[in-house]
């Protein structure tokens, strides 16, 4: 969380083109054999788009799938492929550079399951775009900083990135919004801080962290 502050709406300045990011281990639950087609279609709609794309095949069970990767590799300048692991700071650099966030997760995989890195986007703003189907992203649709897949395949991922792409300040600031701390939810925090000073027995730090979370926020 300390490597990935909020970003707070849209920091890019208005003629930089959008970058989609997909990123994470490729194994074929997550969707990424859709994605050759899928950003093909995108790329003849939209004029300024831009895919950044991680993935990582190797000890999954998509380690035959290394030609996905090929294929989106030939769709030219405005979409990167990166296969490499990451580090900590590798991984936040590239959620913040991204404005959108593509998730075309299994629906019958990930109905039910989480993901790290969408609780990552939520905690950072980052809007999103996601099966409609995955349970962990219905907070995005919900709460308006998020685009569902509604149809499971190329041409239903081409259609929500170019819906989201279209609504993308809207979702921007709504992600923003979701991740600026509540005061009350700050205050909560530096109570608890308190609390756990205490039992380590150093009142003097505690009687600071106690006037700062009387602060008005």
């Amino acid at each position: 969380g300390l490597l990935m502050p909020a970003r707070g709406a849209r920091r890019q300045a208005p003629d930089r083109p959008p970058t989609v990011l997909c990123i994470g281990f490729a194994n074929r639950p997550k969707g990424y054999r859709l994605l050759p087609e899928a950003i093909g279609q995108v790329l003849q709609r939209h004029g300024t788009a831009r895919f950044l794309i991680h993935g990582i095949v190797k000890g999954s069970d998509a380690e035959g799938d290394q030609p996905v990767f090929d294929r989106l590799s030939a769709l030219g300048e405005r979409v990167r492929v990166r296969q490499d692991v990451l580090s900590d700071q590798d991984y936040a650099g590239l959620l913040n550079q991204a404005d959108l966030l593509l998730m075309p997760y299994d629906p019958a995989v990930y109905h039910t399951r989480g993901s790290g890195v969408f609780s990552d986007a939520r905690k950072i703003g980052l809007p999103v775009v996601a099966t409609g189907a995955c349970a962990f992203a219905r907070p995005a649709f919900e709460q308006g900083w998020g685009v569902a897949i509604t149809e499971y395949g190329p041409p239903g991922v081409a259609t929500a990135v170019l819906t989201a792409l279209e609504r993308l300040d809207g979702l921007a600031r709504r992600a923003a919004a979701v991740a600026e701390p509540r005061p009350d939810e700050l205050r909560s925090l530096l109570q608890s801080v308190v609390s756990g000073i205490r039992a380590e027995r150093q009142p003097g730090l505690a009687g600071f962290m106690r006037r700062l979370s009387a602060l008005r926020l």
